[in-house]
C-alpha cells in the first residue's frame, strides 16, 4: 500500500516559501494591529462612557436610568464586537504563525494546520460580510 500523499502533490520552492513567509509576517502584523486597535477602542468606550451618555442625553429626552441602560448597551456592544474581532484575529495570527513555522521546520502537518486556520478566518469573515450586506439591504428597504 502507498503511504498517504498530498492530494495536489504540492512542492514549495524557495520563492514560494519566501512569499508565504512574508505573507505570514504581514498577517501576524495585521492581526496584532487590529487586536490593539480594538482593545484601545474598548478602553475608550469604558473610560468615556459617561461623556458619550451625556452627549446622547443632550440630543434627546432620555431620563437618568435610560442613560445607564445606554452605557451598558455601549459597553456590551463593544465587548461583543471585540470578542468577534478577537476570535477572527486569533485565527489569522495562529494561521500565520503555523504556516511560517511549518515552512521553517519543513513540517507538513503544521503547515496544513496553518492553512486550516486561515480557511476558518476567511469563512468567518465571509459569513460576517454576508450578514453585514443583508443588514445593509434591510436598512435600505426600511427607509
Amino acid at each position: 500500500m502507498e503511504e498517504s500523499q498530498s492530494f495536489l502533490e504540492l512542492q514549495l520552492d524557495k520563492e514560494a516559501s519566501e512569499n508565504l513567509s512574508e505573507a505570514a509576517r504581514w498577517g501576524k502584523l495585521l492581526g496584532g494591529m487590529v487586536l490593539g486597535a480594538v482593545g484601545l477602542l474598548l478602553l475608550l468606550i469604558i473610560l468615556m462612557g459617561r461623556q458619550l451618555t451625556s452627549l446622547f442625553l443632550t440630543s434627546s429626552e432620555m431620563e437618568g436610568s435610560e442613560g445607564d441602560v445606554l452605557i451598558i448597551g455601549l459597553i456590551g456592544g463593544g465587548v461583543f464586537v471585540g470578542a468577534i474581532v478577537g476570535i477572527l484575529m486569533s485565527f489569522l495570527i495562529k494561521g500565520a504563525n503555523r504556516i511560517r513555522q511549518g515552512i521553517l521546520r519543513k513540517d507538513q502537518i503544521l503547515f496544513n494546520n496553518g492553512l486550516a486556520n486561515l480557511k476558518n478566518y476567511f469563512a468567518m469573515y465571509g459569513i460576517l460580510g454576508i450578514l453585514g450586506l443583508l443588514l445593509s439591504m434591510l436598512g435600505l428597504l426600511n427607509q
